[in-house]
């Protein structure tokens, strides 16, 4: 049985909206997604302002990473790179597979539904594991495999 990785996506949406009525412009949830496979969004919305799904945001105002793995080996983040000064608007890939390290980002323009932004962050993603490890998946305590 494979363990699906988008599968928590959905579960990402009601936990950013409960935060941002409460007024927190912060939002970390790690989720569990079966057999030792482990996801944890975190977003910051880099002015203070609270975290609404329906807000108009700028890529440059708020910070967001997703970090995938499995038992205590990372293997997957996505981020904004927010915290380096990164002066583009690009959402960064970090992937570990095999020993290899592999970095690509895709460049964000415009402005978002801070819904949108997270939604497009996680197609990206679909995509670039897609492009990159078309034959990649993920299987019972095997982690990521793909061929490079």
């Amino acid at each position: 049985m494979a363990v699906d990785i988008w599968g928590f996506e959905s579960s990402v949406y009601p936990s950013i909206d409960s935060g941002g009525m409460q007024g927190k412009s912060k939002f970390k949830e790690k989720f569990v997604l079966g057999d030792r496979q482990y996801v944890e969004v975190s977003i910051l919305n880099l002015k203070g302002h609270p975290l609404r799904l329906w807000d108009i945001v700028s890529p440059n105002e708020i910070q967001f990473r997703t970090n995938f793995w499995k038992d205590m080996e990372p293997w997957l983040r996505i981020d904004n790179d927010k915290t380096s000064k990164n002066p583009d608007q690009s959402i960064h890939f970090h992937l570990e597979l095999d020993g290899n390290e592999f970095e690509d980002h895709q460049q964000l323009t415009g402005t978002y539904k801070l819904s949108e932004l997270v939604s497009n962050t996680f197609e990206m993603c679909r995509k670039f594991l897609n492009d990159k490890y078309p034959n990649s998946q993920i299987k019972d305590s095997d982690g990521f495999l793909g061929s490079a």
